[in-house]
């Protein structure tokens, strides 16, 4: 266990990772479209216009970002205890991730709403329904973008937890097709027409450090799940499924991997992104 360190919290100094995005995010909840906020942010507006519909005003939008931490563990622990059948193995796949690396570092870090994100991505892995499907891929881009690079490993567990039925992969495409749509189209287009000079020099600066902490993605990777990087092999070598489907998740992890690490420095964080990889893994 890692508690927050309080006594940077107490200083309010901005050049501290635990304050930098907390101060970017209450200005976002104050005027979500404002252009002055870190690159990385600037299209995540679900939380901050939920924030400013709320009426939060001060700190209290951070507030919301810990809602949404507490919301996904008892989300978590739900579907595992739905999916295993099993409370004792479904609070033990709730606590092992809830002091992994993605939790723990939303949970110290100020203004980050990884909780938020990281419940779309369970429910589109875990869930049954096509219409709750279509809503998560819907708001789930527009809480982090992040959501996108970790749909289609996803999409692929959702279809290892249920049992198939004829047209069921075909129709779950179209629906998580479509609720991406409106954040794909209009991130294009508004591309297309005014440029996005922004996030352009962001990949830029990113791609260019990459080669200094290169070196350290292993480690990064190793401090996401620790142990329970046993639980994300066990999903993706479960028996009973065919050497094609093992290849398949295993390639979709490495590539959502990978990517994260690429524009993304916080690695331990970014592991979160197999989410449903670790879910399958405490399911089987």
């Amino acid at each position: 266990f890692y508690p927050p360190r309080l006594e940077v919290w107490s200083r309010r100094d901005t050049h501290l990772q635990e304050w930098s995005r907390a101060d970017g995010f209450l200005k976002q909840s104050q005027d979500p479209f404002r252009q002055d906020v870190e690159p990385a942010v600037r299209w995540r507006l679900l939380p901050p216009l939920v924030c400013r519909a709320l009426g939060l005003k001060g700190n209290e939008p951070l507030a919301f970002c810990w809602a949404g931490l507490a919301v996904f563990a008892v989300a978590l622990a739900a579907r595992l205890d739905l999916l295993t059948g099993s409370r004792p193995w479904a609070t033990l796949g709730t606590v092992g991730f809830a002091t992994s690396g993605p939790f723990i570092t939303a949970l110290g870090w100020l203004g980050l709403n990884d909780g938020w994100y990281l419940l779309a991505l369970l429910e589109a892995s875990a869930g049954s329904s096509l219409w709750a499907l279509g809503f998560w891929t819907l708001v789930g881009p527009w809480i982090d973008e992040r959501f996108l690079i970790a749909l289609p490993l996803a999409l692929y567990v959702r279809m290892r937890l249920h049992l198939p039925q004829p047209g069921l992969l075909r129709r779950t495409c179209r629906v998580a097709c479509a609720g991406i749509a409106p954040y794909v189209l209009l991130r294009i287009g508004f591309s297309a027409i005014r440029g996005d000079a922004v996030s352009a020099s962001y990949t830029a600066s990113m791609l260019d450090v990459f080669r200094i902490y290169a070196s350290y993605l292993p480690l990064g990777w190793a401090m996401g799940y620790r142990v329970a990087w046993l639980a994300l092999a066990a999903g993706l070598l479960a028996k009973g499924i065919s050497w094609k489907s093992r290849l398949t998740g295993i390639a979709l992890c490495a590539a959502a991997l990978v990517v994260i690490s690429v524009v993304a420095w916080d690695l331990d964080r970014s592991t979160g992104i197999l989410l449903p990889a670790y879910v399958a893994g405490i399911v089987v």
